[in-house]
């Protein structure tokens, strides 16, 4: 049994010894009593790692220092999705309607037709001068019974209301008619005279034919 021990016991001396920082020989304590082998093992010890817990000493080994945790701070990881590229869409810049160009007075011919108090009329009503103060011309009337004659006029026009108004001045050849008043409204396209009336009550349009 001390073969056994003394086999052991110096092996474990070394590493304890060794540990310390010293050097013993296993003949040095060959022959030693067990008793005088453990206190030749605590003199050698470092009091620091050895706590006696009972009658052999505990060798405590020195614990490895807690490794050093680096942490970096966090930042928030941002993914952009790639919007879709917009259409490009090409600017068209309408051209606005042009409004209808009405001239008149205009010289020309236009054909009328009425009706009065005694019955249908048809004219050629002709415009053959233009003045600063608005246009002149003439009816030549052909109603019933043998009834008509040249009615020679003056007349104004409203751009702004597109009215007409007709004033007789003069007859000739006249038989059944009389020097009237008369008034009508020029279409938007500028080819039609409507809603005309005359001073005895009488209505009439026209519709412009052509140039004299």
């Amino acid at each position: 049994m001390k073969k056994l021990l003394l086999s052991i016991i110096p092996l474990t001396l070394l590493i304890v010894v060794g540990c310390a920082g010293k050097t013993v020989k296993i003949e040095d304590i060959a022959d030693m009593p067990l008793d005088q082998i453990l206190i030749e093992a605590a003199e050698h010890i470092d009091p620091g790692i050895v706590t006696e817990t009972s009658e052999h000493p505990v060798v405590e080994w020195p614990q490895p220092e807690d490794p050093v945790v680096v942490t970096f701070p966090e930042y928030p990881v941002v993914t952009e999705r790639p919007q879709p590229e917009q259409p490009v869409i090409a600017e068209t810049h309408e051209e606005p309607e042009k409004p209808i160009e009405v001239k008149f007075p205009r010289v020309g011919m236009w054909r009328v037709t009425g009706l009065g108090q005694q019955g249908n009329w048809t004219a050629n009503m002709v415009i053959d001068q233009l003045t600063s103060a608005g246009f002149s011309g003439y009816f030549q009337w052909r109603g019933g019974y043998g009834n008509g004659g040249t009615e020679f006029f003056r007349g104004t026009y409203d751009p702004l209301t597109r009215k007409l108004a007709i004033q007789g001045y003069r007859l000739a050849n006249a038989r059944g008619i009389a020097l009237d008043r008369y008034e009508a409204y020029l279409t938007s396209d500028g080819k039609n005279l409507e809603s005309g009336t005359w001073s005895d009550g009488g209505k009439w349009e026209a519709k412009w034919e052509e140039r004299t």
